[in-house]
């Protein structure tokens, strides 16, 4: 399940068409996707993750500028991913490496508490801003 969550994401980002910086959303075949930030909807104020969704558009059609634009940390966030997907794909595939692979993705689940205090701690130059406008 986690492979396919995975790919699905990467694959779903590469489906997208990359945001202009300050044209709001991605678009899909020409047509605007909404906004589904739920934090946003109801405080106004962007989440730790707002922008995420355009910056990994913009990282995996090729724009890493656009991309660091749309969140400093979107780069990180789709290398996580993308490592997730391939410990999960290494597992199928490697019954033979089974223990190495599960090892290692400890590692990598460890990981996900130091990506989510990089989130907030990138998060509070956003929100300060947010603020005072």
């Amino acid at each position: 399940m986690v492979l396919l969550l995975c790919l699905g994401m990467i694959g779903g980002a590469m489906l997208l068409d990359p945001a202009r910086q300050g044209g709001g959303g991605v678009t899909l075949e020409g047509h605007r996707l909404p906004e589904v930030c739920a934090f946003k909807r109801v405080t106004g104020l962007p989440c730790p993750g707002c922008g995420l969704t355009r910056s990994w558009v913009a990282a995996v059609h090729g724009d890493l500028a656009a991309s660091l634009a749309f969140h400093k940390l979107g780069w990180l966030v789709l290398l996580y991913v993308a490592a997730q997907a391939v410990r999960h794909g290494a597992w199928l595939v490697l019954a033979g490496a089974r223990p190495r692979v599960e090892s290692a993705g400890r590692c990598l689940d460890r990981g996900i508490v130091a990506l989510g205090v990089l989130l907030l701690i990138a998060w509070v130059p956003t929100l300060v801003a947010a603020l005072s406008s």
